[in-house]
């Protein structure tokens, strides 16, 4: 009885230190398990901390993407701009040019005309009274050299073409024969041809006597 009662209690004693070392065993597990976990833990808070630097550095990146975008739009809209006032600086130039060419060539027109009307005007009228004496003295020494040429000849004659040259100061119709001979056209065209003034009618025929 005794021997089984020892034997009880050895085999309790027994069991008591597999049930701490059991426990001792669980104990170590579970510490392993805790660590574990607490890994897992680090590892997921890391694992949201780089999930959400990611997204933000994602996010920047995008954001930067949209600025840099926006300010080569920027920028490109600019040199549209500046091309565009380039253009219209380089029309208005050469518009202002081909202005300036017509100009030139207008004012160069007008200046050989000028001359033309002035070379015209030195041809048709006697720059000073000694011509005006000159002519008519001539007219005088011809008239006097052909005294008996018909004088009805001088009525019918053409203006530019007289055939017969009076006197200077004899009376053709309402002018006489020196307005007849020194009055030139004025009107610039450069042709030096004797013509009646004015008060002559419209066929340019002188009145008769």
């Amino acid at each position: 009885m005794e021997t089984t009662l020892g034997n009880i209690i050895k085999n309790l004693a027994t069991d008591m230190e597999t049930l701490k070392t059991t426990n001792k065993e669980m104990a170590e597990k579970n510490e392993e398990l805790s660590e574990i976990v607490t890994s897992w833990q680090a590892d997921n808070t890391l694992l949201k901390t780089e999930s959400a630097e990611a997204q933000q550095q994602q996010e920047q990146i995008l954001i930067n993407t949209v600025v840099d975008l926006q300010k080569y739009l920027k920028s490109k809209d600019e040199e549209v701009k500046q091309l565009k006032t380039n253009l219209d600086a380089a029309r208005k130039t050469r518009i202002s040019r081909h202005t300036d060419a017509k100009s030139d060539h207008l004012q160069a027109a007008r200046e050989v005309l000028r001359n033309r009307g002035k070379q015209s005007t030195q041809l048709q009228t006697p720059a000073n009274e000694e011509a005006d004496t000159v002519k008519e003295a001539e007219a005088v020494a011809h008239y006097q050299v052909q005294p008996q040429r018909d004088r009805r000849a001088v009525s019918n004659a053409s203006p530019s073409h007289p055939s017969v040259i009076p006197p200077p100061n004899e009376q053709i119709g309402t002018h006489t024969a020196v307005e007849i001979i020194t009055h030139h056209s004025s009107n610039g065209d450069g042709v030096g041809r004797a013509s009646l003034p004015p008060s002559e009618d419209s066929g340019g025929r002188a009145m008769q006597e």
